[in-house]
């Protein structure tokens, strides 16, 4: 099957929910036209880090309220949306969470997760998953949802994979400062470390993976900053990577932009009819016996 994904590196705006919002529709309009089946925006989207630099929460009902303006863009533009990640609030004990979603053409929420592997100033905020997302049928196959930091662990595409996963979204917030310390070594060490991950869970899973990173701002770039008031920058690396081919392709840097690039699945059958990883990881791990001598 063939279809087109658009994948927006797109810049939130701290503190400006709606402007975020209308730029948006914007971005769906314009890929829509282009001929795009799918778009998908990145963590954070509409609220950037978080709403309210002060507490770190969103008002109770922000997730959901913004989660059903996108059920009806989605069905305005004709076309299946990942709108990135909203934060949700539980209105009976004020935990906050990190909520992405997939909705149809159809303004139908076919799946939702809650990020499990919070990066480390998140976990001041949120509250982590559980579970990992349970695949879901789309009119492109069936799909798994992740988010950002849970690209290092491999058990979350496992899981997907197991659930028979054709193409795997991951919506995400990286920047170049994630690195911390290890900036010294290597000052473009995540930029590094996303092309290598983007490739490698391609290719040892047999999907489809899409990438969807923040971008900088396209006037200036180091007024960005992170919920400490640090400044940051986007380490980019948005794109669509695929088994034999690894980048379909990919924005060429880190200020906000964005690509509409066809897919076809067939090559996920050629893939398992080489590698066979999944018919692999079906079957039961093999006993080894030990040498008693």
């Amino acid at each position: 099957m063939k279809f087109k994904i658009a994948v927006i590196q797109f810049h939130p705006l701290p503190l400006n929910v709606e402007a975020n919002f209308a730029r948006m529709e914007e971005y769906i309009n314009q890929v829509a036209t282009e001929g795009a089946d799918l778009v998908v925006f990145p963590e954070y989207s509409v609220s950037h880090v978080h709403p309210d630099p002060e507490t770190g929460h969103a008002p109770q009902d922000f997730g959901k309220t913004h989660l059903e303006r996108f059920k009806v863009l989605a069905c305005k533009y004709k076309i299946d949306l990942v709108p990135g990640s909203i934060l949700e609030v539980n209105s009976e004990n004020s935990n906050c969470y990190n909520i992405g979603y997939y909705i149809d053409r159809e303004g139908r929420v076919l799946g939702e997760y809650q990020k499990v592997n919070l990066w480390h100033p998140e976990r001041d905020h949120f509250e982590s998953g559980t579970t990992y997302c349970p695949t879901f049928n789309t009119r492109f196959g069936k799909v798994g949802l992740l988010i950002c930091w849970d690209l290092i662990f491999h058990e979350g595409f496992h899981k997907l994979i197991e659930e028979d996963a054709e193409m795997i979204i991951a919506p995400a917030f990286w920047s170049l400062e994630d690195a911390g310390i290890g900036l010294k070594h290597n000052p473009l060490s995540e930029r590094t470390l996303l092309n290598a991950l983007c490739v490698t869970r391609a290719f040892e899973n047999e999907i489809i993976f899409v990438f969807a990173n923040f971008g900088d701002s396209q006037q200036d770039p180091d007024t960005e900053k992170n919920q400490v008031g640090e400044i940051i920058h986007s380490a980019g690396c948005s794109q669509i990577t695929v088994p034999f081919k690894g980048s379909l392709r990919s924005v060429p840097d880190s200020k906000e932009g964005y690509f509409v690039q066809e897919v076809d699945t067939d090559i996920l059958k050629d893939a398992e009819s080489v590698y066979k990883i999944r018919a692999d990881l079906k079957e039961k791990a093999p006993k080894f016996e030990t040498n008693s001598k």
